[in-house]
């Protein structure tokens, strides 16, 4: 049949004879699917040209029309519009791959060590100007024992937190707040020079505000017996 004449019976017909490349390993690959469009007098009808996972059509690629062969296979007329169910099915699955790394991006945004770090770092100043500075010191210290960027503002912040409250005379909240410190950068590892610093800092406040109340007094002690236990962590 003349390609003119093709194109009077399926006027959205695009005629050529060769056949796309087709093949399937372990059903995932490329095939014909389905048939649509059946014209009885030429014995043809419409199958679409999909990429295939586990024997499924997943996208629609062309449309051909074919007719089928004697011995098995088929003869290949031309192409045809996608039909409209193929081209929804494009198009969602389409926005489904978008908004799948859209997700992924977001997900892998929100999670990491900056975006965690800048998070606690605005609930650590919201929670120190309502005046709940345990809880803010608890921020400070995910955001120091992170790896983000920010770190050096967490530990900042915890000193700040110490330092305002043995002004104020609060000396047992300066000593839980000297405390969460102190765990903080021992999370991080405590080398035997800081080790020294701390202990300086500890005996300063305990001749100082600390000092003046017991119970401070023991929160501070105990603070200073768990990153130095014994006198040899002193040594160079």
């Amino acid at each position: 049949m003349e390609d003119h004449e093709l194109k009077k019976i399926f006027p959205n017909l695009t005629p050529g004879t060769s056949a796309p490349a087709m093949f399937r390993l372990n059903g995932c690959g490329l095939a014909l699917y389905g048939s649509r469009d059946r014209h009885k007098e030429s014995n043809t009808y419409v199958s679409t040209y999909c990429i295939s996972l586990v024997f499924i059509p997943i996208i629609a690629l062309k449309a051909y029309r074919i007719s089928d062969a004697p011995n098995g296979g088929w003869y290949f007329l031309g192409t045809e519009p996608l039909s409209a169910f193929a081209k929804i099915w494009n198009a969602l699955l389409a926005s489904f791959i978008v908004a799948a790394i859209a997700a992924g991006a977001y997900e892998a945004h929100t999670t990491s060590p900056e975006y965690r770090a800048k998070v606690n770092l605005a609930e650590a100043i919201e929670l120190r100007q309502e005046g709940k500075l345990e809880k803010a010191a608890e921020q400070y210290k995910l955001v120091f024992i992170s790896r983000a960027p920010q770190k050096k503002e967490g530990l900042k912040g915890l000193k700040e937190l110490v330092q305002m409250n043995i002004k104020k005379g609060d000396a047992l909240l300066a000593a839980k707040l000297f405390r969460t410190q102190v765990s903080a950068e021992k999370y991080r590892y405590v080398d035997n020079q800081r080790k020294k610093e701390l202990w300086q800092e500890a005996v300063s406040y305990l001749d100082g505000t600390i000092g003046s109340d017991l119970t401070a007094a023991r929160h501070l002690l105990k603070t200073v017996k768990d990153i130095a236990p014994l006198p040899k962590d002193f040594e160079e």
